[in-house]
């Protein structure tokens, strides 16, 4: 494909907490919160080359999405 790419991610969070609040009124608490997420980016290699005494590599890609 050369020097584009594409990236797929994807991410899945989900908190369930229950408690007793103190004080006169003790009150329930249930919090639930839920998060999903997916993404698709277009990358492309605008620079690729080496560098130093030990020809270390390196590369540097944008992206979008």
């Amino acid at each position: 494909m050369g020097f584009f790419g594409k990236i797929f991610g994807s991410n899945y969070v989900g908190i369930d907490q229950d408690t007793s609040l103190p004080g006169p009124l003790d009150s329930d608490l249930n919090v639930d919160v839920r998060q999903k997420w997916f993404g698709i980016l277009g990358a492309y290699r605008i620079i690729d080359g080496a560098c130093g005494a030990k020809n270390l590599r390196y590369t540097i890609d944008i992206q979008g999405g």
